[in-house]
This record gives structure tokens, sequence and C-alpha cells, in this order.
């Protein structure tokens, strides 16, 4: 089987550009200098305000490192830059930490089991004084890490993870329930989207907020209303 690169070139330029144009500690989080989050920011908009990239010097742009995952498959990931440090996922859904500016790996999870049906576009970074953590999603399972070391976080949910069939009905217990997009923040929680079968007997794809701290379900959107409430 060919073996690939987990990053292709552009986003090797996008890591060492956004750790070059690093801004000033003036600068807010939410001003576009950043990616913290998911495709850039709460909004998912993709932009950026760093220019030290442009139309006119693009084509003059070089190789700066590589890294490989060792894995094959869809990288689907869209990496975050926290503090020079970049996080992604392989394409078997393993987390990492890497040095932005050089490509050195920091930590990752070592392999396992090749998860076929599951695919992720990437991590969720959450910080509180001097605990940091990082989220995702495999199966049906929300995990969390201690960011600088990818170690589980054991006081969240069941050592280190939590279901993410928690707030769902019971009858979800043998029906395919993942997440492959990651979720929001919003203070100390984590909004998580769902991905349920397309069939008829398919999970509720309900919205669910997480304790970030605890891994407890503190709230359920019901995108479906409650059947019992019809009986």
């Amino acid at each position: 089987m060919h073996r690939i690169l987990s990053f292709f070139l552009v986003v090797v330029f996008f890591a060492t550009s956004f750790w070059a144009c690093k801004p000033s500690p003036d600068e807010t989080f939410g001003s576009g200098a950043e990616w913290f989050e998911y495709q850039g920011g709460p909004d998912r908009n993709q932009y950026s305000t760093l220019d030290q990239i442009n139309r006119q010097n693009v084509s003059r742009l070089e190789v700066a490192w590589e890294y490989h995952t060792g894995d094959t498959g869809q990288v689907q990931t869209n990496p975050i830059i926290v503090n020079d440090t970049l996080y992604g996922m392989t394409a078997t859904v393993r987390p990492f930490a890497l040095n932005a500016a050089t490509g050195e790996e920091y930590w990752s999870e070592e392999g396992g089991d090749v998860h076929v049906l599951n695919s992720n576009r990437g991590v969720v970074y959450w910080k509180e004084g001097g605990d940091s953590r990082i989220l995702f999603a495999r199966d049906e399972w929300l995990y969390a890490l201690h960011a600088s070391t990818g170690e589980p976080v054991e006081s969240f949910g069941d050592s280190g993870r939590v279901s993410l069939k928690a707030g769902l009905d019971e009858d979800v217990a043998d029906k395919m329930v993942m997440s492959t997009t990651p979720g929001t923040n919003y203070k100390d929680k984590i909004i998580m989207p769902l991905r349920v079968g397309e069939g008829s007997g398919a999970a509720d794809g309900h919205i669910q907020a997480f304790n970030i701290k605890t891994g407890r379900v503190e709230w359920v959107f019901r995108t479906i209303p409650d059947r019992r409430a019809w009986l």
C-alpha cells in the first residue's frame, strides 16, 4: 500500500508561515492573526489577517519541513496552532503535537486499531489557568488529553473519555454515533455535532454540550422533537 505524507506542502507552508508571522502580544483572540480553532475561529470563516505570504511571493515558497505520520488513508485535518505548537490528526484518527517552526514531534498517540469508518477534521484546544487540554472524537467517544503531553485527563469522564451517546435516547446503544468535525468551545463547555446513519433506523442526531472539566453532559438540543411527547 502506498504510504502517503500526512501533510501536503500547502499545509507545511501554512504552519511555518503562521509561526513566522506570529502576532504581537497585544493582538487578541479573534483578530484573525491566530489559528486557535478549527477553520480559524468560532465563525469558521478560514480567514487570516497575516500578510507576509501574498500573491507576489507565494511562487517562491520552499519546503521548510515535512512530517510523516506513518499511516495511510484520508487526511482531513485542519490543524490548529497555539503558542507555536501545531495540533492535528492522522488518517487513522490519532492526535499529535508538533513544533510549528521545525516539525519536531512533541507527542503523538500510539497506533492501535484502524478506525475505517471514522475520519476526523481536527481537534479542540481549551485552557484555564495552568490546565490546557486537547479534545477530539473517535468512534462514539469524546476524548480529553493534556495538551503538553498527550496523556489522558483522568478526571474527564471515564479515565479521559465520555460517550457521545450519553445525552441521547436509550435506543441508540447499537446505532452508529460519531463526530468527524471538531466541537466548539464556549467557556467550560464543548458543543459537539454528531454524525449518524442515513437510514430510517438511524440514531437521532441531537446536539450536546459536555463540560470540558468533568465530561458531564450539560445540555442537549433536540434536533427532532421528543417522540415521547406525542404519545
